[in-house]
């Protein structure tokens, strides 16, 4: 089901604009850099699979920002949900407040 969701993501997005895979656990992967190839990232889409580790939403998103940069961009995930995703982030900001 993920690998269908990310495939009409990229069916979706406007022609001539460039796309990029990032896959994620508890560390995130440029699986394919921006490209306008939409062929090399359908194929990255169908040979990425998931691994027994933990999901860090966090990762995902540094590395979204890293790849956007200050262009405007549309950005899609595909998870499933794992709500502890987002705990080493709300862990990181306690600290950071002093809690």
């Amino acid at each position: 089901r993920a690998r269908q969701q990310a495939i009409a993501a990229v069916d979706e997005a406007p022609s001539g604009g460039q796309i990029a895979l990032i896959t994620f656990d508890d560390k995130a992967m440029v699986a394919v850099p921006p490209t306008l190839d939409r062929a090399s990232v359908l194929s990255a889409v169908s040979h990425a699979s998931p691994r027994p580790r933990g999901t860090r939403y966090a990762a995902a998103l540094s590395a979204a920002a890293d790849l956007f940069g200050n262009r405007a961009g549309r950005l899609v995930i595909v998870t499933d949900l794992q709500p502890h995703g987002w705990d080493a982030a709300r862990k990181a900001r306690a600290i950071g407040r002093g809690g």
